[in-house]
């Protein structure tokens, strides 16, 4: 050997191959042989010893750059295996060559430089894996089949864990390992693979991490009964986080099922190009199943699943047949938009907790009891006031034996934990209505606040100490009961001493004998009579808003009350129902009430053809300068109705608030009865004068303007007096009163409407 040459190898042979290695947040091995499983198990080995140099020289590896590549490869896949998340070393690694028996030169020793010791690594996994312990103990019970267990403990996963969109949250491995997602609490979709994995395998469950370098995202494949199914804890995890919500939209799919969306239950993004170590899912026995829609916990007891289904209802799946089925529906109430009683979620934010044979379930503002099959539904522990707590109840949380409310303000809001009950609580619960008075006095000047009195278990009766509370004061409260709410302002408490005053309307309870109810409905069959309960005044004034239903949209209501002892019905105010079938009733004191409605869309007589007569008898009109007052109701319908908010159902994720339109009188022409040759308005404003037409007395009913027909005019000027807009002379009064009843009201108007739309063919 020339000692140039021999210089040579020596040199190369005393200095070590280096370079700086870096792992990648998701890390795609290339390819794996024999070769690179027994280099990924030898590395490994040395690693978990702590060796400072592992001897690679069986492999006989040449010191190119194509194992060098192969060796980076091979670190990186190391230090992603979950188990090795506790072993740090510094990136800056040499290999140290060697000659091989047949004298050529190859990769010897990989040279490590440890960032800690073997004991401090060996302390963090002994950590993780008494947590994981817990965690098994917490969720897995003996006889589970490995479907439910899968199921619990991706559920536990998602809601125990956040995704740190931002990389901000402290955590010991960037979020990437078990030890981050089940210690810390947080992480990114390799932490929460990794943590699944370790949990998966802990109860004999095969699984392993797939990734895509395309999406930069990591996942899992899992074997249930002996088929592999693609599982997506990362996705199924809120984001911003949601406290006690965890979807099931990636759970236990196929690879064709994975790579579409369903927008039906939500799953908007598709996986792809993704390396899962030559592994395929080919079984779709999970590609539709009812989870894909459930967004709370789901728990399991024996053979069967027990959720909360997208419509709140209390349901059940039994797994040995595949049969679903709702069988109690938890909460009617809605989840109204904070600030904004007019509008509402919706959705329904109901989450189980279910302790023992106990279930835990959830409204806005109160916890519930009941037994596992359903029966026994009871209020549990304290009503729980929005505005102490800042926000609705958006689910429950169960930590030991404490239940914590999920407070939010919106269903995207991430929410705080607020601790309500014990599941051992056996006291007195505070009710709704005994938390009102304190409330209401904490309320500022100017405020308005809601109150949901809708409950199973609720109260109606509003107590003298909270009317008390209110007096001469600039607050507003409106208490919700289901098809109506009362809305009361604190400057109309009228009473000097307040008593307890019982909110209940009954419906058509049959107080008001069918005979009285006859001489107000005539032929008309929308008779709905209201039963206050409360007996005598209020001592205040209240605006009842009494849901009627969409049936009775834009009609004219017609108000009465009962006077019992002369068994008469007196006539209180004419209302227009408004575009959500929504009344505005304002009342002081109780009766029995009948509501008359009359659509104006329908005649009210049959319609006879035979052309509108004269009156017999001449009208003398009258030249008054004012148009007096045609009863004592007449103000009450001198000006447009007030706006009201609809009651608008809300997209899921979205507020879309809308309120409903103004009705007033002149709204109720229908645009497509409305010819472009209409009169505009302007030109009937002439009838506001005081002097009647010279002919007047010859006008037939209806005829306003003394046209000779009845027309748009005639129904316009009427609508403007209405609205206040203008006067009528007596005369006028008595031709514009088609319905005969010696009242000129929204009855009248609506009724001329009917003529001109030719649904009726006389007054």
């Amino acid at each position: 050997m020339k000692k140039g040459f021999a210089k040579f190898i020596s040199g190369l042979l005393s200095a070590a191959v280096t370079f700086n290695f870096a792992a990648p947040s998701v890390f795609v091995m290339a390819s794996v042989d024999d070769t690179i499983a027994s280099l990924s198990e030898t590395i490994k080995t040395g690693l978990q010893n702590y060796e400072t140099a592992i001897d690679i020289s069986k492999f006989e590896m040449a010191p190119d750059q194509e194992n060098i590549s192969r060796i980076s490869e091979v670190l990186g896949y190391v230090r992603k295996m979950p188990e090795m998340f506790c072993i740090g070393f510094e990136d800056h690694i040499s290999i140290q060559p060697v000659y091989a028996a047949d004298g050529s030169i190859i990769l010897g020793q990989i040279k490590f430089t440890y960032t800690n010791t073997r004991e401090e690594a060996d302390a963090l996994m002994e950590e993780l894996g008494t947590k994981i312990t817990e965690v098994i103990d917490e969720t897995i019970t003996p006889g589970m089949t490995e479907l439910q267990k899968a199921l619990n403990l991706h559920d536990y996963l998602v809601l125990n864990t956040v995704y740190d969109t931002e990389g901000t949250i402290a955590d010991r491995d960037g979020g990437s390992s078990a030890y981050d997602i089940l210690i810390c609490g947080n992480g990114v979709c390799e932490g929460y693979s990794q943590a699944y994995n370790m949990l998966l395998d802990r109860v004999g469950i095969s699984s392993i991490m797939v990734t895509s370098y395309d999406m930069n995202h990591a996942w899992n494949l899992v074997n249930i009964d002996n088929e592999w199914y693609h599982v997506d804890t990362t996705w199924d995890d809120p984001v911003p986080d949601a406290k006690g919500r965890v979807n099931h939209k990636y759970f236990l799919l196929s690879d064709d099922e994975i790579r579409t969306t369903n927008p039906d239950v939500g799953r908007n993004y598709i996986h792809d190009k993704w390396d899962s170590k030559g592994i395929e899912a080919t079984s779709k026995k999970y590609d539709h199943a009812f989870w894909q829609t459930v967004g709370t916990e789901i728990f399991t007891r024996g053979d069967q699943w027990y959720y909360v289904s997208g419509e709140g209802e209390y349901s059940r799946y039994t797994e040995s047949t595949g049969e679903t089925d709702s069988f109690v529906s938890l909460c009617d109430e809605n989840w109204y938009v904070w600030g904004q009683y007019s509008a509402y979620w919706s959705g329904k934010y109901i989450s189980l907790i279910i302790s023992g044979d106990k279930v835990f379930f959830n409204s806005p503002t109160q916890i519930y009891k009941m037994n596992l099959d359903g029966s026994e539904k009871e209020a549990f522990g304290n009503y729980i006031n929005p505005y102490e707590v800042d926000g609705y109840v958006y689910g429950l949380r169960l930590v030991g034996d404490k239940i914590y409310a999920v407070i939010k303000q919106e269903p995207s809001d991430e929410g705080t934990l607020y601790e309500a009950a014990d599941v051992n609580f056996e006291g007195r619960r505070v009710s709704i209505i005994e938390s009102l008075e304190g409330a209401i006095r904490s309320m500022a000047d100017g405020e308005s606040r809601e109150f949901d009195l809708s409950g199973p278990d609720t109260e109606s009766i509003l107590p003298a100490a909270a009317i008390d509370a209110m007096r001469n004061r600039n607050i507003k409260i409106s208490l919700e009961l289901g098809d109506y709410s009362w809305n009361i302002k604190g400057n109309d408490v009228t009473a000097e001493e307040a008593n307890d005053l019982n909110l209940e309307i009954k419906k058509d309870q049959g107080s008001i004998p069918e005979d009285v109810l006859a001489t107000i409905a005539g032929k008309n069959k929308s008779v709905i009579e209201l039963d206050f309960e409360h007996e005598g005044d209020f001592g205040l004034k209240a605006n009842i808003n009494y849901d009627l239903g969409e049936q009775y949209i834009n009609n004219v209501a017609v108000l009465y009350s009962y006077d019992l002892a002369g068994a008469t019905m007196a006539k209180v105010n004419t209302m227009m129902v408004d575009s959500n079938g929504s009344l505005q009733i304002d009342v002081d004191q109780s009766a029995s009430y009948a509501l008359v409605l009359w659509d104006i869309q329908s005649p009210q007589d049959p319609i006879i053809q035979a052309p509108v007569k004269p009156p017999q008898e001449e009208v003398t009109a009258e030249t008054t300068a004012e148009a007096p007052a045609v009863t004592e109701m007449t103000s009450e319908v001198t000006a447009a109705p007030a706006v009201t908010t609809a009651e608008t159902s809300l997209t899921s994720e979205t507020t879309q608030t809308t309120t409903s339109e103004m009705t007033s009188a002149v709204d109720v022409t229908d645009p497509a009865e409305t010819t472009a040759e209409t009169p505009a308005v302007t030109e009937t404003t002439e009838i506001t004068t005081a002097s009647a037409p010279e002919e007047f007395n010859k006008t037939a009913k209806g005829d306003l303007d003394g046209s000779g027909k009845v027309d748009l005019s005639d129904l316009t000027a009427l609508a403007l007096y209405l609205l206040g807009d203008s006067s009528l002379t007596d005369a006028q009064l008595e031709i514009v009163d088609v319905t005969g009843d010696g009242v000129v009201d929204l009855l009248d108007l609506a009724t001329l409407k009917q003529f001109l739309a030719h649904k009726i063919d006389r007054f």
